[in-house]
């Protein structure tokens, strides 16, 4: 595990650029492998309809996740400096990652509990996160609280659409 995060070690500039470019990267990739698949992103006609009216719009949405993916990656680095950090930025680059997968699962059906279920799994990760930085960085730890308060307002759209339009 610390070989793989020695990329990350720079605790520079220079080492939250790389880490930046390589959550970013990441992101560029797994938008073209949906836009390749055939994927609508999430925003087909009929998914409108069963959205609940106070959803943010797509746009919106998308610049909210950019910003967390950046604080994510802030927060990674934040931590290079502190010992004996591996195993949190590492569970930070699965929480990461977790959300770069969450699209595959949860775009393009009008199934709501996959998106819902993975909904949890961030909330659960992101706030186990929260708990053990907060002792170690206030700064990532609330980089990542972000993250957990995005994702239960997401959680209730889903469930408030769900309610109206059923699941």
């Amino acid at each position: 595990m610390e070989k793989f995060l020695y990329t990350y070690r720079c605790s520079g500039f220079l080492g939250l650029m790389v880490i930046l470019l390589s959550i970013w990267g990441a992101l560029g990739i797994s938008i073209l492998l949906l836009s390749v698949s055939g994927s609508d992103l999430g925003v087909s006609e009929t998914e409108f309809s069963r959205d609940a009216p106070w959803t943010p719009p797509g746009p919106f949405i998308g610049v909210v996740w950019a910003l967390l993916y950046s604080l994510m990656a802030f927060s990674i680095w934040r931590l290079n400096d502190i010992a004996n950090s591996g195993a949190i930025q590492f569970a930070i680059l699965g929480l990461i990652a977790w959300c770069l997968v969450w699209p595959f699962y949860a775009f393009d059906t009008l199934n709501r509990w996959p998106g819902l279920i993975g909904n949890l799994g961030i909330f659960l990760i992101s706030g186990a996160l929260v708990l053990r930085l907060w002792r170690r960085d206030k700064v990532a730890a609330l980089s990542i609280s972000l993250v957990t308060i995005w994702i239960t307002i997401a959680t209730g759209t889903i469930i408030d659409g769900a309610i109206r339009y059923g699941w």
